[in-house]
């Protein structure tokens, strides 16, 4: 059951990458027209439905059923994940904008100039990378707890319900690069901390009751119906919230995330479903692949699609240019990742000059 359970979460991982060049590509290249249309409101859906917050409850979920790492380890991948996620702000913001090639309307909406105040902020902006390693430490540190189940629900469940107290308190002046990390609204981070830490603290749990069930697709099962009424409980609740606690995707209110968990958790089901139905397919290992490989496709979806704005152009293509767009960039970011990742294990496999040499003296002396 090890490798359906793994397959499971490949497939759920591997599915957000899939869809994420086509997302950007359509969000930054794409008309009006096109990002209200039926593509459009589709992609939104599996963006901002089954997307980045699938991506952050499932790295808490493979936190639970990895090996425990020393907090030594936790803290170092942390600060790994941290140093990744402004390299990418540098690669994919910094040197386009500094070599002068994006489009001025995509600097003015995305409230970046070319002076070096719009640099500073274009490396400092906060992105899901950034929670991510934020997650990452906090999830890392609670696991190796005993008993850490019940901590982590107290937790998720009081960063849901305070993140909107939160909001008011920042960016303030020249503090914003500290504080928008954790409570500020694009552009200044698109992912804040809360409530985005939340869904790898609701992965943290959902991993350690997965671990503990016999029956992984009785499992799913219980998720599928846990998110329905978690999905219920949310549009009820967001009734009766302030409007402007879900006013965007990335800071929504208890209503709001509550959804969004719920959405999630309802997708696993379907996850496993389409598992169970298209075993051992094409697909399935190309998910596979994907999720195995998900920061190297990440890092070079979101340079591609951002070096490849000036030929496209901002909000410019119509529908039959924005699916040539989707498709190429799709297959730009996986093509150049399968190569990154040959030339990496060609180089792996090449003998120390060294080693070589002395394998080849004593072969000779024989």
């Amino acid at each position: 059951m090890q490798k359906d359970r793994i397959a499971v979460f490949d497939a759920a991982r591997g599915f957000t990458m899939l869809i994420m060049p086509a997302v950007h590509s359509v969000m930054l290249y794409s008309n009006t027209q096109v990002q209200q249309g039926i593509m459009g409101k589709v992609l939104a859906f599996l963006a901002e439905g089954p997307g980045a917050q699938l991506f952050l409850l499932l790295m808490g979920v493979s936190i639970n059923l990895s090996r425990p790492g020393t907090s030594q380890q936790v803290l170092s991948r942390a600060l790994s994940l941290f140093g990744l996620a402004y390299l990418l702000n540098f690669l994919k913001l910094v040197m386009p904008i500094s070599l002068g090639i994006m489009p001025v309307t995509f600097l003015y909406d995305a409230g970046f100039s070319a002076d070096d105040t719009g640099m500073l902020h274009a490396l400092f902006m906060g992105d899901i990378l950034q929670t991510a390693a934020i997650g990452y430490l906090v999830c890392g540190m609670l696991a190796r707890m005993p008993k850490f189940q019940a901590q982590a629900i107290i937790l998720t469940i009081t960063i849901i319900a305070c993140s909107p107290l939160l909001w008011q308190h920042g960016p303030a002046s020249s503090l914003w690069m500290l504080t928008s990390l954790f409570t500020g609204k694009a552009p200044y981070s698109f992912f804040p901390v809360f409530p985005w830490i939340s869904y790898p603290l609701a992965g943290l749990v959902t991993g350690s009751y997965f671990k503990s069930c016999r029956n992984a697709h009785r499992f799913f099962l219980y998720t599928l119906s846990i998110g329905f009424m978690m999905l219920v409980a949310g549009k009820i609740i967001t009734r009766f919230e302030p409007a402007a606690w879900n006013v965007s995707f990335y800071r929504t209110g208890i209503g709001g995330t509550l959804c969004h968990l719920g959405i999630v958790l309802m997708w696993l089901f379907l996850c496993d479903l389409l598992v169970t139905i298209s075993r051992h397919n094409f697909f399935i290992r190309f998910l596979a692949w994907l999720s195995r490989h998900i920061t190297l496709v990440y890092f070079v979806q979101w340079i591609t699609v951002l070096w490849l704005l000036p030929v496209y152009q901002y909000h410019a293509l119509d529908i039959w240019q924005s699916v040539f767009a989707l498709i190429t960039n799709s297959a730009l970011s996986f093509g150049i990742t399968f190569l990154l990742i040959r030339i990496w294990d060609t180089l792996l496999k090449q003998p120390v000059c060294g080693k070589s040499a002395a394998r080849k003296s004593a072969a000779g002396s024989k």
